[in-house]
């Protein structure tokens, strides 16, 4: 739906499409995104926007409501049919050949879904992780968390309800 209202937006304006490329590419590299689904929302609202100020308010408010009813009808699903069991984890770990190795099998015993959102190097010389998690049994993220800080290498252990 975003796509159809972005072109009916553009319509035969080149000036106006290398305007959205140039916007978008401007958000996207400025800003570090968590979530995929949140760049879905910039182009939502890149959208709309584009929509009044090229002097198409009947489009912007009629994509707004219904993208928007859309938007509500997914969240509403999601809370209502997920388990609930997403954290986001960070921890520390000595820069050594292998360390991912280290946290392996807590991962393995606990997760049923990971993903890596950012790995840098902290001014102390370790490498920090940053994931988003998803426990097996969600009741049990005591025993995950005390699992993973016992592990000697690792350090700074947060554990976040997402």
């Amino acid at each position: 739906m975003l796509i159809s209202v972005v072109m009916v937006i553009i319509g035969d304006s080149i000036a106006r499409a290398f305007s959205l490329v140039g916007a978008l590419s401007i958000i996207r590299f400025r800003t570090a995104i968590q979530d995929p689904r949140d760049i879905g929302f910039v182009f939502y609202a890149l959208a709309v926007g584009m929509a009044i100020g090229a002097g198409n308010p009947s489009v912007a408010v009629l994509a707004a409501f219904l993208i928007g009813i859309i938007i509500l009808g997914i969240y509403n699903w999601h809370e209502h049919f997920s388990n609930n069991n997403e954290f986001s984890l960070e921890f520390c770990l000595p820069p050594e050949p292998g360390f991912e190795t280290v946290y392996r099998s807590v991962f393995d015993k606990h997760l049923i879904y990971e993903r890596l959102i950012e790995k840098k190097i902290r001014k102390r010389g370790v490498v920090e992780l940053n994931y988003r998690v998803k426990l097996e049994t969600p009741q049990d993220w005591l025993v995950f968390f005390n699992e993973l800080s016992n592990i000697e290498s690792v350090t700074d252990v947060k554990l976040d309800k997402e």
